[in-house]
């Protein structure tokens, strides 16, 4: 798209039904990101399947938690989790987990801490959550943002290693017509794919990726 900073991405090229499309490798990462915000569309999240077995990793983004008016961090948690549930994953089978640094807006206030209560609540757990919330911004340099860009830009670039499911309706809006401004509407999700791979492009030697049970395939519509 003209003025689009991600020019690289393709809706024909990097749209598809990934599971339809089989496109799936037997073992992933599986990384969630997570961007605060007050209003409707400000916060974001996705859920994430990276391929790691090659030279370079391949990005799925499977699913997105877009919510249509504001919320809070209990609405979020719940929004979180049944993010998940479309791909049959559990809090459990995630290696990943990054979210935003502390937000106070107007009306409500969001971090790690209070996010993670909110999910411990959901979920029934009394002890740690595991794996836990991380900030994505927490020990990086200040310049690390189109670093980042540029590092989901590349996956695009190369062949077959970025997709996104086509139920991803406002991450594909926004990564057709973002056109790199910090106020636009639509930086918020792309906030939360960078932070989703925030192991990849800011550190290394993270643990490897779970193999994505048998279980797992009904509800996704593939089949072992």
């Amino acid at each position: 798209t003209t003025g689009a900073a991600l020019d690289a991405f393709a809706r024909g090229k990097h749209v598809i039904d990934i599971v339809g499309a089989r496109l799936l490798p037997e073992v992933v990462d599986v990384a969630v990101g997570l961007d605060y915000g007050e209003d409707a569309l400000r916060t974001c999240g996705v859920n994430v399947y990276i391929d790691m077995e090659g030279a370079h990793p391949r990005i799925f983004v499977m699913g997105e938690y877009v919510p249509q008016q504001g919320t809070t961090v209990e609405m979020d948690a719940h929004g979180l989790l049944d993010m998940l549930r479309t791909t049959g994953d559990n809090w459990t089978d995630i290696d990943h987990v990054w979210a935003d640094k502390a937000y106070e807006g107007r009306t409500t206030r969001k971090n790690a801490a209070l996010l993670t209560a909110a999910v411990c609540k959901v979920l029934g757990v009394t002890g740690e959550l595991r794996p836990p919330i991380r900030v994505a911004k927490r020990g990086l340099k200040k310049d690390h943002f189109w670093p980042s860009v540029r590092w989901i830009h590349e996956a695009m670039i190369r062949p077959g290693h970025f997709y996104v499911d086509e139920s991803c309706v406002w991450l594909i809006e926004a990564l057709e017509k973002w056109d790199g401004r910090s106020a636009s509407k639509y930086k918020d999700i792309i906030d939360a794919l960078r932070y989703a791979l925030r192991h990849l492009w800011g550190s290394r030697g993270e643990e490897p990726g779970r193999v994505l049970a048998e279980k797992m395939w009904p509800a996704m519509g593939r089949s072992s």
